[in-house]
């Protein structure tokens, strides 16, 4: 991609906001035991004096002073001139900060004070080498250096940014606009067009950062990390990250692949109370990729990977905990349009809400790993094989509904080929060609579950059980899915059903069973399951309600009064609750099916 042609001076916006400005009486005195630039010029005499003091001199006196020093800068156009990149004094280059200083201006947007940095001016901004600094109220633009190419924070100091904006600025290594191996806070700032030859479009963190209530848009990163590439200790909150770019954009005009569109982690990473969207990496995690621990939360994500992980990508040897998360991203050309889970990795999911598409396998969830998914959501997802979830690894599900996913051939709710457990969940509405519902192959424990209305367009509308592993359905109700083979269920090896419910499936027979499984205490309406068992209600009507909402996370199908399905079950395998938490037995005996019905019902 073509990169932005470079202005002849660039500009960085320092501004006071009203109160201040009021309180200095714009060009006036300054407070005692202040310092108050007076001039725009950038000159360095060795002095900072009551009327000819700039804002280089002022750094300089604030250096030099013993303690806290407080720098007002009032509206105007500063011109940084003075030229000596890669020096840590304040004779030239960037501006060093070396003891306690604040710099008050009065705000970041509209009318305000402007530092024009002249051409070949080759330096960031802004260097904190020691002490702790604020700077509150100021516009940064327009610088260039290694790392940080607005603003660095030296291993040991400290900085905090209040109502300021960075923009418009380069790194030919990290941290386009931030460089941070010190402690550095961000609250209500915007961090603007940054681009990173390296790591983080806007940010390189390497030490202690936190972000609150601030807008992180425009940066790109040729490396990983579009808006952030994090190495130490990060929180974010109740901030926006957006169109952010991991290896490819018009302001970096080189494409590379790189992951971690919005944020890289390698570290500790939290997000609260925030989003990621717009975002893209060309490789994998379009919102964020973590090969270290990373809890997100209330948190929204719309976003694309170019491979895998559209959306979140935990890495080998990551750790992720998402916790009321809506994530809507896809994955172009590889596995897990929402969320991918690499071998090695875990991932937990809670109360939160995943759609995506995938190429391959996996539209919402794609997991190679250990994935625990609780009281959520995965809905309209698309992929191969997988849509709703694609598992290979470990597999913990409960309380969660997997509804309206389409897969071109296998697993339209979900494709397991791992270990799993299912439990207390809902399969609904969701097309395969083959097991519309569930596709399930390797070790499986699936109990009160409701898999309805889905369908199988070549076989297994409900539930396709196949090769090898063991299978366990326990108080399931398979109802009202559609396939012209096995509409409730396709068993091609061996499983164990116990009190379950195959009934009102269409098209086809309720079953296709290759291999006859142990049946014990189940309802099926068309006599096609085989189970012979004298304990099983073969050829009887189930009797259900609709699907809705009955009590519990999930949507269950409740049993009509004069349903052959109550009191009937075998009480040595009844599970002590139903698919809602409602205890049983509720009256003597245990219900067939995902429901038990509560006494007088």
């Amino acid at each position: 991609m073509k990169a932005r042609s470079a202005h002849p001076a660039v500009v960085i916006t320092l501004v006071l906001a009203a109160r201040l400005l009021q309180a200095c009486g714009g060009q006036g005195a300054a407070v005692e035991g202040e310092l108050l630039v007076t001039k725009l010029d950038d000159t360095f005499d060795g002095a900072c004096l009551p009327r000819d003091c700039s804002l280089r001199e002022a750094i300089a006196a604030a250096n030099d002073a013993p303690g806290a020093d407080v720098i007002r800068l009032p509206a105007g156009r500063y011109t940084l001139r003075l030229a000596g990149a890669g020096e840590d004094g304040s004779a030239g280059g960037d501006l060093d900060l070396t003891d306690d200083t604040t710099i008050l201006g009065a705000g970041a947007e509209g009318e305000g004070t402007f530092i024009v940095v002249q051409a070949g001016f080759g330096d960031r901004l802004l260097h904190v080498v020691g002490g702790s600094a604020v700077l509150q109220g100021v516009y940064l633009g327009g610088g260039a250096a290694d790392n940080g190419g607005a603003v660095r924070v030296e291993r040991g100091a400290s900085l905090t940014l209040r109502q300021v904006r960075l923009d418009a600025s380069r790194a030919s290594s990290a941290g386009g606009l931030v460089s941070n191996e010190g402690t550095l806070i961000v609250e209500g700032s915007r961090l603007t067009n940054g681009c990173a030859a390296g790591p983080g479009g806007a940010l390189h963190n390497l030490g202690t950062a936190t972000l609150r209530e601030s807008v992180l848009e425009d940066n790109e990163s040729t490396g990983p990390g579009g808006a952030i590439a994090n190495e130490g200790r990060l929180t974010i909150e109740a901030t926006s990250i957006a169109r952010a770019f991991a290896g490819s954009g018009v302001l970096c005009g080189v494409e590379s692949v790189a992951d971690g569109g919005g944020i890289h982690n390698t570290a500790d990473l939290v997000v609260r109370q925030g989003e990621i969207v717009r975002s893209e990496a060309s490789g994998r995690g379009g919102a964020v990729f973590t090969s270290g621990t990373v809890a997100i939360e209330g948190t929204m994500i719309r976003s694309v990977a170019g491979d895998s992980g559209g959306g979140v990508a935990v890495a080998p040897g990551g750790r992720a905990t998402l916790t009321g998360v809506d994530i809507e991203s896809s994955a172009r050309h590889g596995d897990g349009g929402g969320l991918l889970v690499a071998s090695g990795a875990s991932a937990t999911v809670v109360d939160s809400l995943i759609a995506g598409v995938a190429l391959r396998s996996g539209g919402g969830m794609a997991n190679l790993g250990d994935l625990t998914v609780r009281g959520s959501t995965v809905t309209l997802s698309r992929a191969a094989n997988g849509a709703g979830v694609h598992s290979n690894g470990t597999l913990s599900m409960e309380t969660t509904t997997v509804r309206q996913n389409s897969a071109f051939e296998r697993g339209g709710g979900a494709q397991v080929l791992g270990t799993t457990t299912i439990n207390a969940s809902t399969f609904a509405g969701n097309t395969a060609d083959f097991g519309g519902g569930l596709f399930l192959q390797g070790n499986a424990t699936v109990t009160n579950c409701t898999v309805s209305g889905n369908n199988g367009t070549t076989s297994g509308g409900g539930v396709v059980v196949w090769g090898s592993g063991n299978l366990t359905i326990t108080h399931c109700t398979i109802t009202h899915n559609a396939s012209p083979s096995g509409s409730a269920l396709l068993a091609d090896t061996y499983a164990t059903i116990s009190n379950s419910i195959f009934g009102a499936n269409t098209l086809g027979p309720n079953c296709e069973i290759r291999r006859a499984p142990v049946a014990i205490g189940n309802l099926d309406q068309d006599g096609s399951c085989g189970f012979a068992a004298a304990d099983n209600l073969v050829g009887t009507a189930a009797m259900l309600g609709p699907l809705g909402d009955n009590g519990g996370p999930t949507q269950t199908h409740l049993l009509l009064a004069d349903s052959p399905a109550r009191n009937t079950a075998v009480t040595a395998v009844c599970l002590p609750a139903d698919q809602r938490g409602i205890v049983r037995p509720q009256e003597g005996l245990c219900d067939i099916g995902a429901v038990e019905m509560e006494a007088g019902s």
